[in-house]
């Protein structure tokens, strides 16, 4: 599973489930989360940027097709809403 720097709910559930995979005798593993500048990249950072109008700062966070993905006509429907979200940072 993936390391959890930022959601303190998604870093329990993954604790949560560490013990119990283990208790089911598998092996759990848990990869780093993927890095840009030195800071762990984050959904919530992403659509914060896209909220901000900072789509072109996207471009060294995000996988290239999901970066085409938002310049897109569909893309830009979704850019839209998340501009227009009250909150784009879950917890």
């Amino acid at each position: 599973m993936g390391e959890e720097p930022f959601s303190h709910v998604t870093k329990l559930y993954n604790e949560v489930m560490k013990t119990e995979l283990r208790t089911a005798g598998m092996e759990c593993i848990i990869l780093p989360r993927k890095e840009a500048d030195g800071t762990a990249i984050s959904a919530s950072r992403v659509r914060s940027l896209i909220h901000d109008g900072k789509t072109e700062e996207i471009r060294s966070l995000v996988p290239e097709s999901t970066y085409r993905f938002f310049l897109s006509p569909e893309g830009q429907a979704v850019a839209e809403r998340i501009r227009n979200a009250s909150e784009v940072i879950h917890y």
